[in-house]
């Protein structure tokens, strides 16, 4: 794990996010690790190694980079100019001191347009420390970012607490979009349908990750949901792959 990064070993993948009338709005960009022995790894198979090893500071502090770096380029070009990347933020990069200077410097460096960059945090790290986690993303907030929840409905998030986070984006758990199509999990669609209604309420927009079926999309547009991502819009892919798909 150690050796990922300076032995070039890591690649970036581009997922697609739609809107309900299927224009690209923005990209995830998702990690992989070309392993020399086994083979192209997914990052359930190596993150939590990252975060023990702590390997994930300097392999989050490459992805943001490269993130950046891709955003100026898009720029450029008339059709991307406003598409947004996510990057996701472990809790180990998220608490490193100078989380904060890191983006602003990557930013600079880059001269990528801050309001393109969308820093995605998980609820579990809301929850650890919502004092502290609320300073850090106001000071991300101030240099043009925009936040993400992910993965939200997974855990158990204080609304207090949430309403005085500065979000942009609640993203709706692939877990509870697995269940929109199953009469046998009712509870999935009472929970996504309060999602929407708390996000809208809160001023957020909501993003439903996991969507696979029409049928889940379809659900989720008639309550409320305009942005998906999931296979039904595309598989991640390797750079080049993307903009052939999407942007030819």
């Amino acid at each position: 794990m150690q050796l990922a990064l300076p032995h070039q070993q890591l690649r970036l993948y581009y997922q697609a996010q739609l809107d309900h009338q299927h224009h690209l709005i923005g990209v995830e960009v998702l990690l992989r690790w070309a392993h020399p022995q086994r083979g192209m790894l997914e990052p359930h198979d190596f993150i939590a190694l990252a975060e023990e090893s702590g390997a994930i500071v300097p392999i989050g502090k490459w992805v943001l980079e490269m993130a950046c770096a891709q955003i100026a380029h898009w720029s450029k070009r008339a059709e991307t100019a406003a598409l947004q990347i996510a990057v996701n933020v472990s809790l180990r990069e998220f608490s490193q001191p100078d989380f904060v200077e890191q983006v602003q410097q990557t930013l600079a460096a880059s001269a990528a347009d801050p309001a393109r960059l969308l820093i995605e945090l998980k609820e579990s790290l809301i929850n650890l420390e919502p004092t502290g986690a609320a300073a850090k993303m106001r000071a991300l907030k101030a240099l043009g970012v925009s936040l993400a929840l992910d993965d939200f409905g997974t855990g158990v998030s204080s609304l207090a607490t949430l309403a005085t986070l500065p979000l942009d984006q609640l993203k709706i758990d692939r877990s509870l979009t697995a269940g929109l199509d199953a009469e046998r999990e009712p509870h999935n669609l009472l929970v996504a349908q309060s999602i929407i209604a708390l996000g809208h309420t809160l001023g957020m927009d909501i993003l439903a990750e996991g969507v696979e079926t029409e049928m889940q999309r379809a659900f989720l547009q008639r309550h409320g949901c305009l942005a998906y991502q999931g296979y039904l819009m595309g598989r991640p892919l390797a750079l080049e792959a993307f903009e052939s798909a999407y942007l030819q």
